[in-house]
Parts: structure tokens; sequence; C-alpha cells
């Protein structure tokens, strides 16, 4: 979902299953990647537990099978290869919200970027045995 200033909204939705993964790792998909640079949260943009500001701009790699992100240093490095230094992996809690954006929530969450609409991507959670390495 596209909003305001050249951002965009990605997240999880009714295919996602954050607890125990959600796809194939046989699939190829694109790693959502990001850089966080503190960008301040645009005008038009709330946020929210459900829907944060990820402080950057993400991008998307091109399509690779979950067997070979053994790692997240390995899928930080699809990042980094791809957009350069400071990319990495996105993480399933990466949107911040409430006062300086100290809190971070979960399912999705608005950053700055252009990543094909309805496209489904390889991302990690930092606390649930749902990764591709796992």
């Amino acid at each position: 979902m596209s909003g305001p200033s050249g951002t965009v909204q990605v997240g999880g939705g009714a295919l996602s299953n954050p607890y125990q993964g959600d796809t194939a790792t046989t699939t190829a998909l694109p790693v959502l990647c990001l850089r966080v640079d503190g960008s301040p949260v645009p005008d038009g943009i709330t946020p929210g537990f459900y829907a944060g500001w990820a402080r950057g701009t993400v991008a998307a790699s091109y399509p690779i099978r979950g067997t070979r992100l053994t790692s997240l240093a390995v899928a930080d490095s699809v990042c980094a290869n791809n957009f350069g230094a400071g990319w990495r992996m996105a993480e399933f809690h990466d949107g911040r919200y409430g006062p300086n954006l100290e809190n971070s929530g979960g399912w999705s969450y608005w950053a700055y970027g252009d990543v094909p609409a309805g496209t489904r991507f390889w991302t990690f959670i930092n606390d649930q045995p749902a990764n591709p390495w796992n």
C-alpha cells in the first residue's frame, strides 16, 4: 500500500504466520531490505502498534530461494550487496510508534520506498522460529 511522500506500507496479510513461518524455503522470493537512517515520520502517517514507522527506506532484492538464506548474516549480505552499506534484512518489529518512536510494533509498517504491490518477501522475526534458516 502506498502512502504520502513516496512512502509504502509493508507487512503481513492473511497468509502470514510469523510464529511458524508460512512459505516453503524452496520458494524464491525477494528479500525485503531496510536502511534505517532516522527519517522522521512524514505528514499523513500516524504510527501505531500495527502500522509503525521504520525510520528509513525499504527495497526489494532479486528473488532468492529461502534455502539460500542460511542465517541472518547471509540475508543481510543479500541486502548490502544489492543496495549498499547500511542495508539489512527487514524484521517483523521494525515499525516504531509512541513518544520518540520508542516502542516497536508488528504486522506492518511504513517506510520510504517503492516495492511491488502484492509481492511477498522474505523477512525475519527476532523472537520466533519462523525464519528461512530455522
